[in-house]
């Protein structure tokens, strides 16, 4: 049978880098490779690379879709901005008749249809 104690055991070394002098991993390599040839010096390099790259992609995927988020808001109050003031033309005349400006009135519905908008978010967000 297999007896445990014929199997070779990895012996790990784990060393704590000064990072004010950081070492020579290649020399280091050099140096262990001639004498131990089963040796293997890990910085762990690529491994942190890929995590970086991740981390940095999973940011970048944010940033997008909160930037669309953003425009999707945006866009949904001026568009409902734009079909009430059609919907409600003959209000619109009426205050034209009194004195509104057309800005006051545009800023107006602006307003609402903001707070509107906002009032949503807030509760689809929690």
């Amino acid at each position: 049978g297999l007896n445990i104690d014929e199997l070779p055991v990895p012996r790990l070394i784990i060393v704590t880098i000064d990072e004010n002098s950081p070492p020579d991993f290649a020399a280091m390599r050099a140096a262990i490779t001639p004498k131990l040839a089963s040796a293997s010096l890990d910085d762990h390099r690529t491994w942190v690379d890929r995590l970086v790259a991740m981390a940095r992609t999973t940011v970048t995927i944010g940033i997008a879709v909160l930037a669309l988020m953003l425009s999707a808001t945006v866009l949904t109050v001026v568009f409902a901005t734009r079909g009430a003031m059609a919907g409600n033309g003959h209000i619109i005349e009426v205050l034209h008749f009194v004195g509104a400006e057309a800005q006051f009135i545009a800023r107006e519905f602006r307003r609402h249809f903001l707070v509107t908008g906002m009032k949503g978010a807030a509760a689809g967000g929690a």
